[in-house]
């Protein structure tokens, strides 16, 4: 339903000659620009997007036409018409799951929040681009399920607008957390819908045995695989060398469990060492011929060439 209520709000839509002086700086568009009876600027489609402004916007001053077509490109560069695609079909799976929905909201937060960066490093003011918004928000009614509206949830609009006036000292440690925000959503997805059936599984298994030290084994474990970790650009640069020291737990299967830094050298390298034991796999311990998990020490070193 919401698919055919913007087609049909598409078709009866009026195109924007981009040709036009206030529009003429955005020449060539990846996409299509067009004029419908909406409240506030939003675009759908996934192989040919399409930018929607309202009626008034032919009437708005040219650095508020600017501020929105900003917005809703970055949306289209950003693929975010295929993530709230994908979101929808998340929620149809599990509807029932209230963490879903949750998610599907905080990631909706998240795309705003990055398209406003894409704006504001364009160079636009941000008192004049959050004095917009509040403008818009006072517009406002609802977008459409599949279209990404320049307001999407006014309930949301504080956080952007105090996100806004605090740019650029919040850029960067925002678009880093945007960058986690991706693989945490999908980790806390899957682990919501798989630990009921992890914890049905498990439960006829008796409890894992406590990890041994070293000391009261007989049969020591033995690197069978293992890779180098990868040195960081920032690090090669600074020239950094040294040894990360780690804690680990070599289970009955050989497999890595529970590593712990012990001492590091820089954040990244700590990171690409803890990344790069996880891979390792062991012959595992014994004691009697019956494999035991084991604790132990290991030295990942890194040397410049």
């Amino acid at each position: 339903m919401g698919f055919v209520w913007l087609y049909r709000l598409t078709r009866r839509s009026v195109p924007i000659d981009i040709t036009a002086e206030d529009w003429r700086w955005a020449a060539p568009l990846p996409c299509r620009l067009r004029v419908a009876p909406i409240q506030a600027p939003l675009v759908w489609g996934w192989f040919r997007p399409v930018i929607l402004f309202p009626g008034a916007a032919l009437d708005w001053a040219p650095d508020a036409k600017r501020f929105a077509l900003l917005h809703e490109l970055a949306h289209v560069k950003r693929r975010d018409n295929w993530t709230l695609l994908l979101t929808k079909l998340a929620q149809t799976v599990y509807w029932f799951h209230p963490l879903v929905w949750w998610l599907s909201a905080r990631l909706s937060d998240e795309q705003e929040l990055a398209c406003d960066d894409r704006v504001l490093a364009a160079g636009v003011s941000p008192p004049a681009y959050a004095e917009m918004l509040i403008g818009l928000a006072r517009k406002h009614t609802s977008v459409p399920a599949l279209a990404c509206g320049m307001i999407r949830r006014e309930s949301q609009l504080r956080s952007r607008v105090m996100h806004i006036l605090r740019f650029p000292s919040t850029a960067r440690p925002a678009r880093m957390a945007r960058l986690a925000f991706v693989p945490l959503v999908a980790s806390m997805l899957i682990a919501a819908v798989a630990f009921p059936i992890v914890a049905a599984r498990d439960s006829s298994q008796p409890p894992t045995a406590s990890p041994l030290p070293l000391a009261a084994v007989k049969r020591l474990p033995k690197v069978i695989y293992k890779i180098e970790p990868q040195y960081t650009k920032e690090a090669a640069r600074k020239k950094i060398q040294g040894m990360v020291l780690l804690t680990l737990t070599v289970d009955t299967d050989g497999i890595v469990k529970d590593i712990n830094i012990v001492r590091g050298i820089d954040a990244g390298l700590d990171r690409n060492a803890v990344a790069a034991v996880a891979q390792w796999r062991f012959q595992p311990a014994s004691q009697g011929n019956v494999p035991v998990p084991v604790r132990a020490h290991v030295e990942v070193h890194f040397r410049l060439k």
